[in-house]
């Protein structure tokens, strides 16, 4: 593969958004191959799906993932939200079909559900140096980000590109998920996971089989915020000044 100026990979890898960043490449790739997540036994109330044993950034434990209320399978709700009936959560459905990167820091991104828009979890305005505007020893890398202040703000209906515009389904208080929580969505069943396909249910709509950003920042080291990487349903951690994709969520907590 080939990079552009950009240094975006070209052709079927992924891309992030600066050349500086080809470590942190190098690090997403190398998710594949290091599972935080462990996906056992199929769960009777959705056998279609592996039961999540999930890592809890904040314990450092692993344990059972969200508890699940009852019923059973996934309900595509028809407003572009979809119900885990498993886990009881409602999550966005992605839009489009999965293409070239789009970088919301540089380019207005006034349709938030686009599979391919991508943001940062903190704010970095100086494109060489690879730390949070915030990042003081007082402000721990606060998440004030695109994925925050632009991707849920367009999500929950405060930032419209016309007068006023609705929350998704009717609602306003979707989220990034936590890590536990975005590890829910893998399907490590799903055709073509692990091949290029991503590991998730196609009900969710478009996803790009990379890393996705949850809320949860790694313990010990402000700078960096867990991902699920959706090519193999691993988990992984980046520095929040990279452009990652993104899904919004409600309920739960």
């Amino acid at each position: 593969m080939e990079r552009d100026r950009l240094g975006m990979w070209n052709g079927a890898g992924f891309r992030l958004r600066r050349d500086r960043q080809h470590e942190r490449v190098a690090a997403v790739e190398g998710a594949r191959d290091r599972a935080r997540c462990f996906l056992v036994a199929s769960s009777p109330a959705h056998p279609s799906r592996p039961s999540p044993l999930c890592y809890d950034a904040t314990s450092g434990q692993v344990g059972a993932c969200p508890g699940a209320p009852g019923g059973t399978g996934l309900v595509d709700n028809g407003d572009g939200t979809v119900t885990d009936n498993q886990t009881g959560l409602v999550w966005e459905k992605k839009t489009g079909t999965v293409g070239a990167l789009v970088d919301c820091s540089t380019v207005t991104c006034s349709d938030p559900h686009v599979v391919n828009n991508t943001y940062q979890w903190c704010q970095d305005t100086t494109p060489t140096a690879s730390v949070c505007d915030n990042a003081g020893p007082f402000s721990n890398n606060p998440p004030d980000g695109g994925a925050f202040f632009d991707f849920l703000a367009r999500v929950n209906g405060t930032l419209c590109a016309t007068s006023t515009c609705p929350g998704l389904g009717g609602h306003s208080d979707w989220r990034l998920p936590t890590l536990a929580e975005l590890q829910t969505i893998v399907d490590l069943t799903a055709p073509g996971c692990g091949a290029g396909s991503p590991c998730i249910d196609p009900a969710f709509g478009a996803t790009v089989p990379i890393a996705y950003w949850s809320s949860a920042t790694l313990a010990g080291s402000p700078s960096h915020a867990w991902d699920v990487v959706f090519f193999s349903g691993s988990s992984a951690n980046l520095n929040k000044t990279i452009n990652l994709y993104v899904r919004a969520v409600r309920g739960g907590l």
